[in-house]
């Protein structure tokens, strides 16, 4: 592979491809004249069930391969399957509890798989056969195929179709073995997968990348993601967690490693300590329970609509005392941004009509009493779904970064007759589906955050991005060298507009654990520069000043003024 090389005050920053743009650092400081260096594939192994993979597996790879940075060398294929977890009668329900879960699901299981020869140029990777010795929860490879393995001279395997391995097959890579983990590794773990996250109804799934090196009494984990729990989907949920870890595969060999701290690069994991199976007794109750929620959740789908409407305060208020915005009958108002133009004051929102189901942008403005005394709707000249109206001003100009995914551009509008109409000015990104998206100019820079999958639409409000540019209407918006950020429901997808608070720079973010739009998490930006990016949680904004209100995902602060917005479930023959 042919990168780039830049030197930035004695640092190599090496630029990468993703989503089919340059990612290249832009700094204020000129860079050096650059040099083509080459640089070495990692030289990986498979082991495998059988010669098709999945598309979480196959597309992370595949686009590896294809960046030149991963070889695909060898594969190991089992001829045996693994003993089966029922052979066990109290391991029986479980299963049968998994399949109702899926069956119940509005999702379809996605089941489609590719091959594996697919990976690599002259469509035939080298296949050795293995008949693993085969215990409780893990398989012994023969000596002849670690031989094997050990010629090859790999720096990775990564383990798809095998169980746990025993100690003999470590030290034949030169880097380590790769598994992945459903479930949080320091509570919970245990067959099938998937399954504790769901049957009890955890706040959110974990997906993690765990790197087994030089003893299998502690593995280290190398990437992290969080996902939302479907308690009514397990497709879907399952689906969403394969997508992060599809991202989670791609950014470890782009030397990214999402969800662990660069000090805390590893944790050692105590499999025996929180391996859990399933008891008789538990499987039951969790099968009872989950078609009680499910029975009351469809009976509460069928009767009730979700009715998002507007506050409006001052910082120094209590939220208990702001000024609520009620939207019009069949409607919801939601994503609320405040401007001040003229020395009049306006709110800009998505409103959605629940018939329709489609967002569009509207106004109100604003008396000094927070009372309505005018509104309307907005021309963007834009005819898909419309949410998340982020206004600003810059240089006297008056613009708008509405979320607008299905034109698959982050648009940039300008006001050219307030509050009215707006005209598309600049797409500062081509290429994705991007949900909640806002900029802000810092230290000289541009910076614009969003969220969209790094391969795929699934993971679009998970992963956080952060592009980079000299000026605000550039060709030349560059993903950030650490992007994606994180996945993570936690917190990830923006809950409005960046903004500073004493010198110092915030950022709200969605925490859609349990249900979306749950409440803000508010983090303090501590470190944001071309090639750095830190920032610490602060506190969550909880929507607990009323008992009927049970989410909050927008918070908006301009000057002394904050909007945000707030959800109640109502009765479906009154909203």
């Amino acid at each position: 592979m042919l990168v780039l090389e830049y030197k930035l005050n004695g640092l190599k920053i090496y630029s990468r491809e993703k989503l089919g743009m340059c990612c290249r650092l832009i700094a204020t400081t000129a860079c050096v004249p650059f040099k083509a260096i080459k640089m070495k594939k990692t030289r990986l192994g498979i082991l495998i069930e059988d010669e098709t993979l999945a598309w979480h597996m196959f597309e992370p790879l595949k686009l590896l391969v294809d960046e030149g940075i991963v070889e695909v060398c060898i594969a190991v294929r089992r001829s045996i399957k693994p003993k089966s977890i029922l052979s066990n009668v109290t391991e029986v329900i479980p299963f049968i509890n998994q399949r109702i879960f899926s069956f119940l699901s509005r999702t379809k299981s996605d089941v489609k798989g590719y091959s594996i020869h697919d990976l690599v140029a002259n469509g035939k990777i080298p296949i050795i056969i293995s008949t693993p010795k085969q215990y409780q929860s893990t398989d012994e490879i023969e000596d002849s195929v670690i031989e094997k393995l050990g010629a090859a001279d790999l720096d990775y395997l990564l383990n798809i179709g095998f169980q746990n391995l025993t100690e003999k097959v470590l030290g034949i890579t030169k880097k380590g073995i790769l598994s992945f983990h459903y479930g949080d590794e320091t509570i919970k773990r245990g067959e099938p997968a998937l399954y504790w996250q769901f049957a009890e109804r955890w706040d959110h799934s974990v997906v993690s990348l765990h790197l087994l090196r030089d003893s299998l009494d502690g593995d280290k984990v190398v990437g992290r993601g969080y996902c939302t729990l479907f308690y009514l989907n397990y497709n879907l949920t399952e689906h969403k967690l394969n997508g992060v870890l599809a991202s989670i595969l791609y950014c470890y060999f782009h030397n990214n490693n999402i969800g662990v701290e660069s000090e805390k690069f590893a944790d050692s994991i105590d499999d025996c300590k929180n391996y859990k199976t399933t008891k008789y007794l538990t499987a039951i109750r969790h099968l009872t329970g989950y078609l009680k929620y499910y029975a009351v959740e469809i009976f509460y789908k069928i009767s009730y609509l979700s009715q998002w409407s507007i506050f409006i305060g001052s910082v120094d208020q209590s939220i208990q005392t702001y000024t609520e915005l009620l939207p019009e009958k069949g409607c919801f108002w939601a994503d609320p941004f405040y401007i001040e133009q003229d020395s009049r004051r306006y709110i800009f929102f998505e409103s959605l009509n629940y018939k329709e189901n489609i967002g569009r942008i509207e106004w109100v403005e604003l008396n000094e009493s927070n009372q309505v005394i005018d509104s309307g709707p907005t021309n963007l000249g834009i005819s898909v779904h419309l949410s998340f109206p982020n206004v600003f001003k810059y240089n006297n100009v008056i613009y708008m970064i509405p979320e607008a995914a299905e034109t698959n551009c982050i648009n940039l509008l300008k006001a050219t007759n307030f509050p009215h109409k707006w005209e598309k000015v600049h797409k500062l990104v081509v290429g994705v589906k991007a949900l909640d998206s806002a900029v802000i100019k810092h230290n000289g820079l541009w910076y614009l955050f969003t969220t969209h999958g790094s391969l795929s639409e699934i993971t679009a409000g998970l992963e956080l991005q952060i592009y980079i540019s000299d000026k605000l209407m550039s060709d030349d918006w560059t993903l950030h060298p650490l992007a994606p950020i994180k996945i993570d429901v936690r917190g990830s997808r923006l809950a409005g507009a960046l903004f500073r608070k004493n010198g110092q720079l915030f950022r709200t973010a969605q925490d859609c654990t349990i249900r979306y739009g749950r409440r803000i998490a508010l983090y303090l930006v501590e470190d944001l520069t071309p090639i750095s990016y830190k920032e610490t949680f602060v506190r969550y904004i909880e929507p607990n000043w009323a008992t009927d209100i049970d989410r909050l995902h927008t918070y908006n602060i301009y000057d002394q003024t904050v909007v945000l917005d707030v959800s109640r479930d109502r009765l479906r023959f009154s909203v």
